[in-house]
C-alpha cells in the first residue's frame, strides 16, 4: 500500500475513531500459514453455509493462500489482515485438526469458536478464535477473536436497546466524553478513552445522521446490534462524509447494560 493510500485510510478511520476501536482489539491476530494438508471438521449441527466460509477461509490461510482467503472476510477482519500481511512472515506448519463449536446463528448474524490444532518439528500447538460473521449476500467473517467469556445463552431480552446507542451517538458528537464512557464497559471502554482522550483528536468534530438499528442476538446477558449511520467528520480544514455499518454488543454488568465491543462490519 502506497503512503498517500495510508493517509487516507488514516482519515476514514479517524471519522468514526470514537466509535472505532478495531485497530487497537485485542485479541485479533492472523492465523499462522500452515501447510497444505486435509482439513477435520468436528462440529455439532449449524448452517452449512457458515461452515463452509470458516473451512474455506481457514482452508486457504493456513496455506499462506491470502489472495482466496481475503475473499472470506470483511470490515475489520479484512483490513487488519490486510495489513499486517505486508510484513508478516509465518512459519509453515502442519495441520492436525479444526474444531468448530460453540456457534450461534441469526438469518444474517453468528458467532463461532473453533480450536486449530498443528504441529512442527513433533511439537504441538493448539489456538482458539472466535469468528463474527455477517450475511448480505453471502456469510463472511467481520471480525476474528479470541474466546474470552462463555458462549452467550438465555432467554430474551425486553429493554431499550436503540436508546445505548443512540445516547452514546449524541455524547460522542457533543464532545460530552465522560457521558460517553459511562454507556461503555472493557474492551469498549478501554478502547473509547485511548480514542477520544489522544491528542489528535482535540480538532476533530463529528456529526452523525440516518442513525439506523437493528437487533441481530438477544439473549441472556448479551445482546447484538447491527448499527450503521452516515457521519460527517471535520478534521481542521478537512471534511469528509462515509456510511459506516458496525456490530455493536451490549452486555448486562451487574444489572446494567453496557456497550463493550464495537466492530467494524
Amino acid at each position: 500500500m502506497i503512503l498517500q493510500e495510508k493517509k487516507n485510510k488514516k482519515y476514514i478511520f479517524i471519522i468514526s475513531a470514537f466509535i472505532l476501536s478495531f485497530i487497537i482489539i485485542a485479541g485479533v491476530f492472523l492465523i499462522k500459514p500452515l501447510a497444505n494438508n486435509q482439513i477435520i471438521i468436528n462440529s455439532n449441527d449449524f448452517d452449512t453455509e457458515i461452515k463452509t466460509v470458516i473451512e474455506s477461509y481457514v482452508g486457504y490461510a493456513v496455506q499462506n493462500n491470502w489472495n482466496k482467503a481475503l475473499n472470506y472476510l470483511r470490515g475489520e477482519a479484512y483490513l487488519i489482515t490486510k495489513t499486517n500481511l505486508q510484513n508478516y512472515n509465518g512459519q509453515s506448519l502442519k495441520l492436525v485438526s479444526i474444531n468448530i463449536y460453540n456457534v450461534i446463528s441469526s438469518s444474517n448474524f453468528a458467532i463461532a469458536d473453533l480450536e486449530v490444532v498443528s504441529s512442527h518439528d513433533n511439537i504441538i500447538y493448539n489456538k482458539y478464535f472466535r469468528y463474527y460473521l455477517y450475511k448480505d449476500k453471502d456469510w463472511q467473517i467481520f471480525s476474528i477473536d479470541t474466546p474470552n467469556k462463555p458462549i452467550y445463552s438465555g432467554s430474551y431480552n425486553k429493554y431499550d436497546f436503540n436508546s445505548i446507542i443512540k445516547n452514546y451517538l449524541d455524547d460522542v458528537q457533543n464532545k460530552q466524553y465522560n457521558k460517553a464512557f459511562e454507556l461503555l464497559t472493557t474492551p469498549a471502554l478501554e478502547n473509547g478513552q485511548n480514542n477520544m482522550l489522544n491528542p489528535d483528536s482535540i480538532d476533530i468534530t463529528s456529526e452523525f445522521n440516518n442513525i439506523n438499528i437493528h437487533e441481530l442476538y438477544n439473549k441472556g446477558n448479551n445482546v447484538f446490534l447491527y448499527v450503521t449511520y452516515t457521519v460527517n467528520t471535520t478534521i481542521k480544514d478537512k471534511s469528509v462524509k462515509k456510511d459506516m455499518s458496525y456490530v455493536f454488543e451490549v452486555d448486562n454488568v451487574n444489572g446494567k447494560w453496557l456497550i463493550s465491543n464495537i466492530k467494524l462490519v
